[in-house]
């Protein structure tokens, strides 16, 4: 049994992709090496899909420096320099870009990358206060938000009303409508994944269905419906968008034979991809990062 991965979670893994987690506890149990440890996770993160738990980890000593810095930045900020801070700030987010890969969201409404998304719409950020200076963002932050679906419509409609100097245009009031109907519907096809899935197509908005299809399937990575439901999506949207996932898909379920072959096949008639896994396959290039 996994020490790092709840019961509930390990029970569920293929038993192929189990017995890969226990060696790579088993690894990171047999030694104190902090440079061995961190060797592991990175060999594991660029193989198979990696849970959570285990990405933290990879990450620790990243997070900590963050957390460090942070903590100077408050106390000395006049004496850091303009450089550092943009470079901290390139490092957080190839941070998240790191857990997104993997489908692990453990932050979906402050991510910026993750800004879109029928969960991060449902979030209220307390903080918009009335102020000269940030008037224009925090009305276009709230006008943003009301044209996209999610359970909080009236509250923004209020905060609009309260951080603007002009009315709301009635074209926005029949879109926030709109998209709260919309909502409603979203809702209400929860546990149907492929209408649930046409339904966020709907806001014709691929950025914010891709984030809430990913984030949700990164809440239960077992749940192979919704991985199936959102890759036949793609295949009519976007197919190269489509292997991506199979590629994911075929490293974290490593006993389904099936959607391996289905992998296989198309990615021969696609052409190449790439991917952020150390290539297995003719037509797998593994992409490299610019820094």
């Amino acid at each position: 049994m996994s020490s790092r991965l709840p019961p509930e979670i390990f029970n569920k893994l293929d038993p192929t992709y189990q017995s890969k987690i226990l060696l790579l506890e088993r690894r990171l149990n047999s030694t104190e090496n902090p440079d061995k440890k961190q060797e592991y996770l990175d060999s594991f993160y660029e193989n198979f899909l990696m849970p959570g738990e285990f990405i933290d980890e990879m990450l620790k000593q990243r997070d900590e420096y963050f957390i460090d810095m942070g903590s100077t930045y408050r106390r000395y900020c006049q004496a850091f320099s303009k450089a550092t801070k943009k470079k901290v700030c390139e490092m957080m987010s190839e941070d998240v870009k790191t857990r997104a890969d993997h489908f692990y969201f453990r932050d979906y409404y402050s991510d910026g990358i993750l800004e879109k998304s029928i969960y991060a719409c449902s979030i209220m950020k307390t903080k918009l206060q009335r102020s000269d200076l940030l008037e224009q963002k925090t009305v276009e932050f709230a006008e943003e938000r009301l044209r996209y679906p999610h359970e909080n419509m009236n509250e923004y409609l209020i905060k609009y009303e309260c951080l603007s100097s002009n009315p709301i245009p009635q074209s926005l009031i029949e879109k926030s409508k709109e998209m709260y109907n919309l909502y409603q519907q979203i809702k209400k096809a929860n546990d149907d994944y492929e209408e649930w899935i046409k339904l966020l197509s709907f806001v014709n908005d691929h950025e914010f269905l891709k984030n809430t299809v990913e984030i949700r399937i990164g809440k239960n990575l077992t749940d192979k419906k919704l991985w199936k439901a959102y890759i036949k999506y793609l295949e009519s949207y976007n197919v190269k968008e489509m292997l991506q996932v199979y590629s994911k898909y075929c490293r974290f379920f490593l006993d389904d034979v099936e959607m391996l072959k289905e992998y296989l096949e198309k990615g021969k008639q696609h052409g190449l991809i790439e991917v952020i896994w150390k290539p297995q396959y003719s037509f797998e290039r593994q992409c490299i990062r610019k820094d």
